[in-house]
């Protein structure tokens, strides 16, 4: 969560990436540096929960 989170935010080091350029980012490097298991929970259930949650925020 925390490496989705500094791909999708501005830093200075690095520019934002979108949401799927960051699940590519995810995808390519959950064999080598992030548990399969943990990167699949984050796409399929995490990342549409938040999604989810702007829209609310975004229609109050």
């Amino acid at each position: 969560m925390e490496v989705y989170e500094n791909l999708t935010h501005d830093r200075p080091y690095q520019r934002t990436l979108s949401r799927n350029e960051a699940v590519e980012v995810l995808v390519s490097e959950k064999e080598k540096s992030f548990d399969p298991e943990l990167v699949t929970i984050l796409i399929e259930e995490v990342l549409p929960r938040m999604e989810e949650e702007e829209v609310i925020k975004k229609s109050k």
